[in-house]
């Protein structure tokens, strides 16, 4: 049935935005079930059905739906209507056993999360959701409450019992202990021995027909019952003493069972011990060091070979979750192995020295660029750390990433890596002068200029007649960090600039030269 028939004609214009989001809450589900969780478009579907929902309830303080079979009802208005198939949301709140579910104020976006969680995992039947109350119940959402078909029968006993709120009720048979005494479990309201006083201590000393009822610990007296009936446990337990011979009360209940589910001391040390392992566990420091023992043992080139390929896919895997440290260590895990190798086989070095080639290659760094642009709290000497495995086969390559970085502080890394290791190879980093993009032009005149040696020259001499300011005020920046003789003529030739900002900062530039050079260049 098409999505947009799920719901009636409506009567008031409120019905019909509810109803509208219930749909939607669906057709959210499939789709963002379907695609892969990196994808953007149901990431972006998502985050807009929950910023609309959240929205929705507090714009109405609090919304309370009855729950039928494909049904939902909002104050008296069917607001979905589809029993079509199991996936209906109506039949799926129905089919769990819910009747009634309501939200406040108190739903939140974080609630909002939870909830479509919870309910996608209900509905592609995940691993341990095939119980959608018990999701519910787990997930504890503040601002959200339901109502069961247990709750219903429960009224009759309990008042308004529910069923998410009995786990913490003050009348629960078993209940959690303290922090402190987390190694047991307290037991109250259980009673096996067959002591005449407790069962009349469980009467109401006030209660005159007391004999007329059945009285339950923990419970409130239920229904009148035949006169003279005696309950069925005291019966049962008079019979077991007589049966024993005597009538002495049994040991206590609540002693024996919290001795038998306490840990020794030894045994809650040893778990105390696992917990404190499993918190220092660090999944990329093991993950290296297995990778290094299986380098160091691997006598076959065939088999080396297989090993340094994982390598390579380990620390892809590295930079796709933006953890450049632990894939730089990757790169030194691969250079000691090949100082550890004592083969005659040239191969084994050969096989090492082309992982490390191709890791600065445009494949790997391609990966290395979108792990940055998804990333901005990447840090900058992470980015020039990681960049620095790499020897200058890799310069044109990183040359590249100034035009597809997003982050500014990301662009700015990658020139202070230029500059420290592209001094001797401006030949190769000076390219992005010819680049048509007016902002990889600016960035690499910066960073020639920063070099400042003979060899930049003639590539700023071009920067400096570009036609877009911005490149031109960078080369004057640039020239100022690096106070040399060379750099002179340049600066005469900003000076004639006809951008204001060019002019006066080249003309600082030379007003702040120092001893004899700035002397001449002032009088020149």
């Amino acid at each position: 049935m098409d999505e947009e028939k799920k719901s009636k004609k409506l009567s008031t214009e409120n019905s019909g935005d509810i109803a509208r989001i219930l749909i939607d809450l669906m057709k959210t589900i499939k789709v963002v079930s379907v695609y892969p969780e990196s994808n953007p478009i149901p990431v972006r579907m998502k985050e807009s059905f929950k910023e609309r929902f959240t929205d929705i309830i507090k714009e109405y303080k609090k919304l309370v739906f009855t729950i039928s079979a494909g049904q939902i009802i909002y104050g008296g208005d069917v607001v979905y209507d589809d029993d079509s198939s199991e996936d209906a949301l109506g039949e799926i709140f129905h089919s769990a056993g819910i009747t009634e579910i309501s939200f406040s104020e108190d739903f939140d976006y974080k609630e909002a999360e939870t909830f479509f969680g919870a309910i996608k995992s209900y509905i592609n039947k995940e691993p341990g959701a095939e119980d959608l109350v018990a999701l519910f119940w787990q997930a504890e959402i503040d601002g959200f409450k339901y109502a069961t078909l247990e709750d219903i029968a429960l009224r009759e006993y309990e008042g308004d019992f529910l069923i998410q709120e009995s786990c913490v009720d003050k009348d629960a048979i078993i209940k959690p202990g303290s922090y402190d005494d987390s190694g047991k479990i307290q037991y109250s309201a259980i009673f096996l021995d067959d002591d005449e006083e407790d069962d009349e201590g469980m009467m109401h000393e006030d209660n005159h027909e007391a004999d007329n009822f059945s009285a339950i610990a923990g419970l409130p007296v239920a229904e009148n019952l035949p006169a003279g009936f005696m309950p069925s446990r005291k019966r049962s337990s008079s019979v077991s003493s007589e049966s024993a011979g005597k009538g002495s009360p049994l040991p206590d209940t609540t002693l024996i069972l919290n001795e038998s589910f306490t840990l020794e001391k030894e045994e809650l040390q040893r778990v105390r011990e696992l917990i404190d392992e499993d918190e220092k566990f660090d999944i990329f420091t093991d993950t290296i060091d297995l990778l290094n023992e299986m380098l160091y043992q691997e006598s076959e080139f065939q088999d080396f070979s297989e090993v340094v390929v994982l390598a390579e896919k380990i620390q892809s895997e590295f930079i796709r979750q933006s953890n450049l440290v632990d894939a730089g260590k990757i790169i030194d895990c691969l250079q000691e192995a090949g100082k550890r190798i004592k083969t005659p086989d040239k191969r084994f070095q050969e096989r090492i020295n082309s992982a490390i080639v191709m890791s600065g290659g445009w494949e790997k760094l391609s990966q290395f660029s979108d792990a940055l642009n998804k990333d901005s709290s990447i840090k900058s000497e992470d980015v020039i750390a990681y960049l620095s495995h790499f020897g200058w086969e890799s310069l044109s390559t990183v040359t590249d990433l100034l035009g597809v970085l997003e982050f500014r502080h990301h662009r700015e890394a990658i020139c202070d890596f230029l500059v420290q290791h592209g001094r001797e190879h401006v030949d190769i980093i000076s390219k992005g002068i010819f680049d048509r993009r007016w902002f990889v032009v600016r960035n690499t005149a910066a960073v020639l200029a920063r070099i400042g040696t003979d060899e930049t020259a003639p590539y700023l001499e071009k920067a400096i007649t570009h036609p877009d300011a911005r490149v031109r005020y960078q080369v004057a920046v640039g020239l100022c960090r690096e106070e040399g003789s060379e750099n002179i003529n340049l600066f005469f030739e900003l000076v004639w600039d006809n951008d204001e900002r060019v002019r006066q900062t080249a003309i600082n530039a030379i007003l702040e030269l120092s001893g004899e050079v700035g002397l001449k260049t002032i009088i020149k």
